[in-house]
């Protein structure tokens, strides 16, 4: 699965899927949160097998 949407600045990306991650306040998308979201996810599905990483 590929996921198509604006995407994140890619200085971001080496800590996307630590615990409580989030964007640099103000960032005109970020939209609150605790920045939890894409670590579970990670854990999931190499839980299961997979792995989650990022398409150029």
């Amino acid at each position: 699965m590929r996921d198509t949407r604006v995407g994140i600045a890619a200085e971001q990306l080496p800590s996307i899927f630590e615990i409580f991650a989030q964007l640099p306040p103000g960032h005109d998308r970020a939209q609150g949160g605790l920045g939890i979201g894409l670590s579970p996810v990670k854990a999931f599905v190499q839980r299961h097998g997979g792995d989650v990483k990022f398409l150029d």
